[in-house]
């Protein structure tokens, strides 16, 4: 199943709060975020999202409060 996803070409990183879609997870230490309404959050994990059999995005931000 797929979710929908929110295209921001003003974003420079993807990222995503469901911790369930990644694969190939990697520590990222404490990475600050900046959210589009200017809240800072803080990413600890990143990892591979797969859309579909021919998408994936790679270094894709978690961040739990997103």
């Amino acid at each position: 199943t797929y979710t929908h996803w929110i295209l921001d070409t003003g974003a420079s990183d993807h990222m995503t709060h469901q911790l369930h879609l990644l694969s190939d997870l990697c520590e990222t230490g404490s990475s600050s975020i900046t959210m589009p309404n200017g809240r800072r959050e803080i990413a600890h994990k990143s990892g591979t999202v797969t859309l579909g059999p021919l998408l994936s995005l790679h270094d894709v931000i978690y961040v739990p409060n997103f």
